[in-house]
Order: structure tokens, then sequence, then C-alpha cells
């Protein structure tokens, strides 16, 4: 049987290496623990093969965490807890929240870019957009206010989030 390591790097998991960027930190978890359960990888080797992607500034962190836990009886619970605490705490998160609540699509941004860092900023701040409806407003108020008049006048009321975007796509490009 094959060693569980070379099955997980057949997955072609992300390296991690740490750094301030909260979105990049949680891409990457829900990335590897995406792997973990497809591959139905349970108890410390979830742990083990996540920590095997650190590199550079993560893995110094993981270092200094190892010296004073033992990280080979650590339970993947444990381990989200100390990932959250030091690369998805609750101050970097509130100051992506406060990003995306005064996010706007500036002078040079294009819907794309402006519609990749909506969507990137509301997984955040979920509560402050909990529902479609919610999203759709908020994504309008922050357009451009001639793509937003334009495109309030080709679309209804009952258009939703995704669909509003796909039109916003058409008259920019069209």
């Amino acid at each position: 049987m094959e060693p569980l390591y070379e099955r997980f790097r057949k997955q072609a998991p992300p390296v991690f290496l740490g750094g301030p960027d909260v979105l990049k930190a949680e891409q990457w978890l829900t990335v590897i623990e995406k792997i973990l359960n497809f591959m139905g990888v349970v108890g410390n080797d979830r742990v083990a093969c996540a920590t095997f992607q650190f590199q550079e500034d993560a893995l110094i962190w993981w270092e200094m965490v190892s010296l004073t836990r033992d990280v080979t009886r650590m339970t993947w619970e444990e381990f989200r807890e100390l990932f959250n605490a030091k690369y998805y705490n609750e101050a970097v998160r509130s100051a992506k929240r406060k990003e995306f609540v005064e996010l706007v699509q500036g002078e040079g941004m294009s819907v794309t870019e402006y519609t990749t860092k909506f969507d990137r900023l509301a997984k955040l701040a979920s509560g402050i957009v909990p529902t479609d409806f919610s999203k759709k407003e908020k994504y309008l108020a922050g357009l451009n206010a001639k793509i937003r008049h334009d495109l309030v006048i080709t679309t209804s009321d009952t258009t939703t989030y995704a669909e509003k975007y796909l039109c916003v796509e058409f008259l920019v490009c069209y």
C-alpha cells in the first residue's frame, strides 16, 4: 500500500508560507481540509500532512509550536485553533470586514477586479451580507455610478447576485 504522504502529495496540496494575508491563510486551510476529507485522512495524520506543506514563516512558527506542544498527538481541532489564532485572528478578520464595508470600484479598477475583491472579502464578511439580496445590494452600491445606473435599468429586483455580475460583464464588455 502506498504511504499516506505519497497519496497526499498526489493531490497537489498547496504550500503555505505564512504572512499577514488572512485570505491566503483561509484559502490554504480550506483546500487542505478538502483534500484531507476527500482522502479520508483522520486523527493526527491530518496535522502531519497539513504541516508538511509549511514553508518559510509558517515553518518557523510550526517549529516554535513544536517546542512547547506534543504535535505528534495534536488533534485537527487543536491545530485549527492554533492556526486560526495565528493567521486568521479576530483583529485581522475585523480589518478585512471593514475593508469590505468600505469597498468601492475605484478609478482604474475594472469590474472584474472589483468583483474578485468583493467576493474574496465577502467570504470574511458573511454576517454583513447574509443573504443574496444584501450581497447584491452591497455589490451594486460599490460599483462605478455609470455602470450601476446602466445595470439597474437592464435588470430586475429579482436578479440574483451572480446574475447581476453576469449583466455587469455584458454591459462593460459589449
